[in-house]
């Protein structure tokens, strides 16, 4: 990469120290010096992303001034020479700025949020028991969007195998010109678009509710758990207030033979869950162990487990990213350029034709000897 051109320390000498700077700015060496800083800065946010700062936006920015003034530099300096070459040069750099401006403006526009929803109870976005917003733009806040879950179904292949995940929501939007309901339909990797935000279902699960009550009847612990709902795999919780801990193993559809007990298919047509109740004093131990069924108690030590209800779960991703269309519009500038830059030309009428090889050699008139 040329740099500007420099007379020497003889100069003026304002003018031989910007000239040096301007040098230093759109090297080569320093681009991709700040490259590097950017994906690691990257690369440690989305690992960590409470770790973010503004501060990072500083690499970024030096890398666009850097290609700017390189880019400047070349179109000042090419004078009448700006063939087809150049002027797919100059559409690569365009893309390249799109695509640096687009993705440092990311945390600045970004909104992303992650909402649990359970069957029948309406959530907005503003509710942090059941929200977790993790980017919000510049100034902004959570959009006025409620979801409410109606049912989440399962597909199977052949009983056995899981191959379409959906689910029924009503989304509620508040707007201008007041409140609006729809009924939607979303599938695993066919996300809606709504008030233009879009709603990806990450998955579902099946989440049960159990109450513990003591001796006289009040209770101890009554909350849906996240528990796997994948037959034979073993899962827990804690109940603090009694000191207990629940091992769990579900069966969605359940069925005893010989006093074992198994599951006919992965759907929940018979729900049940295998229990060993273990306490803080005897933790290898089982205070109760058997399998419940939905509605179904167990009794022991003064106190009673129950498994009341088991209600299909969904996680639902809502982001708006204005970047997407950065980064996509950058990459058609990128890719179109590199394709001007390097069709092939035909250099004939008396121009000079470069070599292509030992055998082969341009000649003034423009015809090529053998």
């Amino acid at each position: 990469m040329r740099g500007f051109p420099i007379e020497g320390p003889g100069t003026d000498g304002v003018k031989y120290r910007m000239m040096v700077l301007l040098n230093f700015l759109t090297s080569r060496g320093f681009a991709v010096f700040l490259l590097c800083i950017s994906i690691g800065l990257l690369v440690l946010w989305n690992v960590r992303p409470g770790f973010y700062s503004t501060l990072f936006l500083i690499p970024p920015a030096l890398v666009f001034l850097s290609v700017a003034l390189c880019t400047g530099r070349r179109f000042v300096n090419s004078g009448g020479r700006r063939g087809t070459a150049f002027r797919g040069s100059m559409v690569f750099h365009a893309g390249l700025l799109i695509v640096i401006a687009a993705t440092a403006a990311g945390p600045l526009t970004r909104f992303h949020a992650t909402a649990i929803l359970p069957e029948g109870v309406r959530v907005g976005l503003d509710d942090e028991k059941f929200t977790a917003i993790h980017s919000t733009p510049a100034g902004g806040e959570a959009p006025r969007i409620s979801l409410l879950l109606d049912w989440q179904e399962t597909r199977y292949e052949e009983e056995r195998f899981p191959v379409e995940y959906a689910a029924g929501l009503r989304v509620g939007l508040w707007g201008e010109g007041g409140y609006s309901q729809t009924e939607e339909t979303i599938k695993v990797n066919a996300p809606l678009r709504k008030g233009g935000y879009q709603l990806m279902l990450i998955g579902g699960l099946l989440s049960p509710r159990f109450v513990l009550r003591d001796g006289g009847g009040g209770e101890l612990f009554s909350r849906f758990v996240e528990l796997s709902d994948k037959a034979g795999v073993e899962d827990s919780f804690n109940v603090e207030a009694a000191g207990l801990t629940v091992y769990t193993r579900f069966f969605p559809d359940v069925f005893e033979e010989d006093g074992r007990y198994g599951t006919r298919s992965p759907q929940p047509r018979n729900p049940a869950f295998g229990i060993k109740v273990a306490t803080k004093e005897d933790p290898f131990g089982a205070a109760w162990s058997g399998v419940l069924k939905e509605g179904e108690r167990a009794e022991f030590d003064g106190m009673t487990l129950e498994f009341a209800e088991l209600k299909p779960v969904v996680v639902v991703s809502v982001t708006n990213d204005p970047t997407y269309s950065g980064i996509f519009a950058g990459w058609l500038f990128i890719v179109t350029g590199l394709i001007v830059r390097y069709l092939p030309s035909e250099r004939s009428g008396g121009r000079k034709v470069k070599s292509f090889g030992d055998g082969l050699k341009g000649v003034e008139t423009g015809h090529v000897k053998l």
